[in-house]
């Protein structure tokens, strides 16, 4: 990931043109980026996320000889595709992160990493140390929002003296390395206060900063979720602050994701009618992972890699076929009606 380039951004290369012509086949033959659940658990209970790990239920976590068995797959490759670890919950809850980062750095695969960043500090210099290429950190406003948002009383200081600690690993060990990117979810609580949390994210040590609109379903709009944006009120200070950002010059890169047109931003968060999605390519270019080994890229699971190849897995014929039904158009899903990889007008 290019030190100008946050997660978003990459991701939003799947609105190139010219990447379409993968979908000439129903087949993967280069992907450039893994997506790893290392564990099905998180220390947040964002009122927006999907995920809601029970207290008391068993936990799905990956065996660290399955990741040993995924990275020593990728070694082996000319074109070696870069890990990034996301969840199913927060990465860095995963008692043997470091671990597997070290075999990371020791194997030469580039990888990255999406987290809350409440345990950051512990892992700051470990991350620098072992060649982290990206990170993506989720805060949502000040003390207050960020706290309103997650559920964590704690939360923003944590990510700050994480961020703090980041930035002094990287002096220490003389690496511009990771890039930063703060991503802060546009939602019921925040909406109102982005300027003043634009202000303010400007001064930490970060390198990039995504404003992401919210990523919902039918459902969650036929039965108007608590962080849904809807009031009047809402939907022109959301307005008036994409245009202002959009003709403004930052210090640091300040974008929008997924992007969408400013005249359409009543449309995208109000309308069960909006047809937002116009193409998909992500089958071809990322697939996930989970922790029991399974493999999708956002349907049905194509196999798993602990009885299967991951390029076996790659162009099973499950795979197959779901990239056809992306291709006709024929697949449909429930987090496909605002979902992150889609191109909108």
């Amino acid at each position: 990931m290019s030190k100008h380039m946050d997660l978003k951004s990459y991701l939003l290369l799947t609105n190139i043109t010219p990447l379409r012509l993968l979908k000439l086949t129903s087949r993967s033959f280069i992907t450039p980026t893994l997506i790893v659940y290392p564990i099905a658990k998180c220390n947040f209970r964002c009122q927006m996320c999907w995920f809601n790990d029970e207290d008391g239920a068993p936990v799905s976590r990956m065996d660290f000889a399955l990741f040993e068995k995924i990275i020593a797959d990728l070694s082996h490759r000319i074109f070696k595709p870069r890990l990034h670890f996301s969840g199913h919950g927060e990465p860095l809850v995963y008692s043997e992160f470091k671990d597997v980062i070290k075999l990371c750095a020791a194997r030469k695969i580039k990888w990255s990493i999406t987290s809350n960043a409440y345990l950051l500090e512990g892992y700051a210099e470990d991350i620098v140390a072992n060649g982290c290429s990206g990170i993506n950190i989720s805060l949502h406003g000040d003390q207050d929002l960020h706290y309103q948002t997650t559920g964590v009383k704690d939360a923003y200081k944590r990510v700050l003296s994480g961020l703090i600690k980041l930035e002094d690993a990287k002096l220490q060990l003389g690496s511009s390395n990771p890039p930063v990117a703060i991503n802060c979810v546009i939602n019921n609580n925040n909406v109102l206060y982005l300027r003043k949390i634009l202000d303010s994210f400007l001064e930490l040590p970060v390198n990039s900063i995504t404003f992401q609109h919210l990523i919902f379903t039918q459902a969650d709009l036929f039965n108007q979720a608590s962080f849904l944006i809807a009031s009047d009120d809402q939907l022109n200070a959301l307005a008036d602050f994409v245009q202002e950002v959009q003709q403004t010059k930052y210090p640091k890169r300040v974008n929008f994701f997924p992007r969408v047109k400013v005249e359409k931003l009543r449309q995208y968060y109000t309308d069960r009618a909006y047809p937002g999605k116009r193409d998909c390519i992500f089958p071809w270019l990322s697939t996930r992972i989970y922790p029991d080994g399974s493999m999708s890229a956002c349907g049905p699971l194509w196999g798993n890699i602990i009885s299967d190849p991951l390029t076996s897995v790659l162009n099973s014929q499950l795979a197959v076929q779901f990239r056809n039904s992306v291709k006709s158009g024929e697949f449909s899903s429930p987090n496909c009606f605002r979902y992150c990889h889609q191109r909108y007008d």
